[in-house]
């Protein structure tokens, strides 16, 4: 049985280096996500529509029975200045919208595990979330 968990990862010193590989902090953060199991995230900033390059770089992801708490204390402990930025979304199966989970911020870290801020998905079917009658 498959328990879904999609993710967006947006921030500053994560996107491709010039040459389209990761960056270091990017490789870290995905071969973490592969050491424990689940595949890498990828970059679709430069799938945004428009006539310019976004200004934020935009990864996804969506994973199985993932550890969400698990990954959160990991991009905790990246002693890196460049992830400044960084927030985590976080949509899980049979929920109708996305979950603001976690940002690094001028070198301080906000977790918002406990205390969610959401964002509505346009077109939410309010009977879609899990645990609601279907």
């Amino acid at each position: 049985m498959s328990c879904v968990t999609d993710l967006i990862l947006i921030g500053t010193g994560i996107e491709l280096s010039c040459d389209g590989k990761p960056t270091d902090l990017m490789q870290r953060i995905n071969n973490y996500l592969t050491e424990h199991g689940d595949g890498p995230m990828v970059q679709v900033s430069q799938l945004a529509g428009g006539y310019k390059g976004m200004q934020a770089h935009v990864f996804l992801g969506a994973y199985n029975h993932f550890n969400t708490e698990r990954f959160v204390e990991f991009l905790e402990s990246l002693d890196d200045t460049r992830h400044t930025g960084l927030q985590l979304l976080a949509q899980e199966e049979g929920e109708c919208k996305f979950t603001f989970i976690w940002e690094s911020t001028a070198g301080r870290a906000d977790n918002h595990l406990r205390t969610c801020h959401t964002v509505e998905y346009p077109g939410c079917d309010p009977r879609c979330r899990r645990g609601a009658d279907r």
